[in-house]
């Protein structure tokens, strides 16, 4: 389902409550909602406010660098909005996984990322997820949808090259051991080669 567009976003940004209507699956887990440029952000009750219009902040930041109101690459744009990406806050992992994704993903949204409060820092004095985790929903349902030729999440494209050229190799799965003449070595062996492209584009 496509649900639209909101506006450019206002500063700060004002929580609200899940919208009815075709996002109403998310309400049985959420209760706060935000919409940066068509790209739906919602979080429990238990997730702070202040971390919840961070994540937004970072969000508009990635989508509107120069800050004019107007999203820089209305193509990747278009690939978040036409597929109702979203991105869903916990107060931490143990609150997710009491969440069944199914409610929404049975309803059509699959294009949608993970975070929770504990990891997002907007203080500055320690590591923010925030800056990894939007940007791998901006990534994988925006450029990799705009630009699947160079940015699909497959063997073969200019990204997947770039990832081989770094681990020294093809690897559809992660290797024991990485090649000496390699220089990126992610070692989760729960993440699969497309999961291995998204993280090798965010570092």
């Amino acid at each position: 389902p496509q649900i639209g567009r909101d506006p450019a976003p206002a500063t700060p940004f004002t929580v609200r409550a899940v919208p009815e209507g075709p996002l109403s699956p998310f309400g049985k887990y959420f209760s706060k909602y935000l919409n940066v440029f068509g790209v739906h952000i919602f979080a429990t009750r238990s997730t702070p406010d202040n971390k919840l219009r961070h994540v937004a902040a970072v969000m508009a930041e990635y989508l509107d660098n120069n800050e004019d109101g107007k999203p820089d690459n209305p193509n990747v744009l278009d690939a978040l909005a036409s597929r109702d990406a979203y991105l869903v806050m916990t107060a931490n992992e143990r609150e997710f996984d009491r969440v069944d994704p199914e409610t929404w993903h049975a309803h059509g949204f699959q294009a949608g990322q993970f975070q929770h409060a504990e990891e997002t820092r907007p203080s500055g004095n320690r590591f923010d997820a925030t800056l990894e985790e939007v940007l791998h929903l901006i990534t994988v349902h925006g450029y990799g949808n705009a630009y699947p030729r160079v940015f699909g999440l497959r063997s073969g494209t200019p990204l997947a090259r770039c990832l081989d050229t770094a681990r020294g190799g093809h690897f559809t799965r992660v290797p024991r051991r990485y090649p000496k003449r390699s220089w990126f070595h992610y070692d989760d062996r729960t993440c699969d080669y497309a999961c291995q492209m998204t993280e090798y584009f965010y570092w």
